[in-house]
């Protein structure tokens, strides 16, 4: 079995810290170190086996290799593309949220 590189991408960067500031606001820091755990394990099985994730948002909204995975016991799903042997996450986004206009404009930082 293959492990891939991860690249987080600086608006993934930016979803993980603000999703952990505002689990920490709320919990404390057990809840944010249980969203830490479970954010860890889901990279770790994208990293293992990068074609699992849902094309759902690729298709609708024309975004070529577009995937999504869940992070578990929570709302929260991770955006990707598989890239050139490594896994490039795009953002970390609440599932609730309006995903079109997030990530309507295709490669979230404007990078090749």
């Amino acid at each position: 079995m293959t492990t891939r590189t991860l690249r987080i991408r600086p608006l993934a960067e930016a979803d993980i810290n603000a999703i952990l500031a505002d689990y920490r606001a709320e919990g404390g820091p057990m809840l944010s170190t249980q969203f830490a755990a479970q954010l860890e394990a889901a990279l770790r099985t994208l990293a293992t086996h990068p074609a699992i994730g849902s094309r759902r948002y690729a298709d609708l909204l024309g975004i070529p290799g577009l995937r999504n995975w869940p992070i578990k016991r929570s709302a929260y799903l991770i955006f990707y593309v598989d890239d050139a042997g490594q896994i490039d996450i795009w953002r970390v986004l609440h599932g609730r949220r309006d995903l079109s206009a997030l990530l309507g404009d295709g490669d979230p930082d404007g990078a090749p």
